[in-house]
């Protein structure tokens, strides 16, 4: 399955370098092996890019996901093969194209 996680409206993160490694870690352990998923970051601020940027460089080799980070949210829809209708809650929602 693969995800977007939307760091749009966060302003504050109470994580530390040890307390992201630990986060990551707890993920992997949830993860059954061979599984191979996408995870689209949407950090539009310096500060979210940086503390996603510090989470794609933990979760690789990791986890079991194919992380980018993304500035806007019809790049991260692209990334996942998502076809945008709006972004979710506000204009509709993306659906998955189908083949």
């Amino acid at each position: 399955m693969n995800h977007i996680v939307d760091l749009t409206d966060v302003t504050d993160y109470a994580l530390d370098f040890v307390q992201m490694l630990g986060l990551v870690n707890r993920m992997a352990a949830h993860f059954e092996p061979g599984v191979s998923t996408k995870a689209a970051l949407l950090a539009p601020s310096e500060l979210s890019f940086g503390v996603a940027r510090m989470f794609q460089s933990l979760a690789d080799g990791n986890l079991p996901h194919d992380i980018h980070i993304f500035e806007d949210f019809g790049a991260a829809a692209r990334f996942l093969d998502l076809d945008l209708v709006g972004r979710f809650g506000l204009f509709g929602e993306a659906t998955r194209r189908s083949a």
